[in-house]
């Protein structure tokens, strides 16, 4: 098992870096949250939907060391990888081979200095505000490319009997092989006009009313906590955001997504980013 917090391995043994094996938080499910009360006047009870509080990780590790001097380069450097203000990538390997990420947030470190100065013991509670293990066996997230959806249908004339009638074509299946939804990152590149993601599987679809030429380039970050959209990495154009839109997501399973734009001679593509998530593991 390793587990890697801002590039510091914590279970490298030959360099001196242990974690013991009772990690807590890692495999359970989060902390389940909802509102429960009792039915006036009969019998039994009502609770609202299941939803899921933050995940907590409880780490407790050894560091060891050849002198004094090393043991204290060491502990500075995990302070180091600690002290930051934005979210930290924490990537758990399991001894199964298959591995995990998720952004924490240090709340509680632990570092007691004791008479043995070439050890040291550590305890850190880790806060992950999205409580989704992503499945990162892969280098790097899955890509899925769509392009502009082309409707297919209709007849020529004359026809023959029995007459056939296609429908359209262009769709993607993106699948999603984790046990919970996820939200996707979408790229979308080139020439299009008011260009519009449909997740057909979920009913779910984001359209921007604007015109963009083929050098030009918008993402879209559906995560909840960002829920962003940036024109050429620096405009901030959440305000063509068609109304009815919602940001689209990824359930478990296949997904089919559609890309629609009002011209059908359109030449953009749009990209599909993710990784596969698991609420337990």
């Amino acid at each position: 098992m390793r587990l890697i917090i801002n590039g510091l391995d914590l279970n490298d043994n030959t360099n001196g870096w242990t974690v013991q094996p009772d990690l807590e938080g890692f495999a359970s499910l989060p902390t389940i949250r909802m509102t429960t009360g009792q039915n006036a006047g009969r019998d039994g009870g009502w609770s609202t939907a299941r939803l899921y509080d933050a995940r907590s990780l409880n780490i407790k590790g050894y560091i060891y060391a050849n002198s004094i001097a090393e043991l204290e380069q060491k502990r500075r450097q995990l302070m180091q990888a600690l002290d930051t203000a934005e979210p930290i990538t924490l990537q758990w390997v399991t001894d199964g081979g298959n591995v995990y990420s998720t952004k924490v947030r240090p709340t509680q470190i632990t570092a007691p200095i004791s008479k043995a100065l070439r050890f040291q013991s550590y305890q850190l509670v880790l806060r992950a505000d999205d409580p989704i293990w992503y499945d990162t066996s892969n280098p790097s997230e899955i890509v899925a490319e769509l392009n502009v959806f082309k409707e297919t249908g209709g007849f020529l004339i004359p026809f023959e009997i029995p007459l056939p009638i296609g429908g359209g074509s262009g769709d993607t299946i993106v699948t999603n092989t984790g046990t919970t939804t996820v939200w996707p990152l979408i790229t979308i590149e080139g020439v299009c006009h008011s260009p519009e993601i449909i997740n057909v599987t979920t009913n779910e679809s984001i359209k921007l009313l604007i015109d963009m030429e083929a050098t030009d380039s918008v993402v879209i970050d559906t995560t909840p906590t960002m829920h962003t959209v940036v024109l050429n990495g620096t405009g901030n154009i959440y305000n063509t955001i068609a109304v009815g839109s919602e940001f689209p997501t990824l359930i478990p399973g296949q997904n089919r997504l559609r890309f629609v734009t009002d011209n059908e001679s359109d030449t953009a593509t749009a990209k599909i980013r993710y990784n596969s998530g698991y609420m337990g593991v």
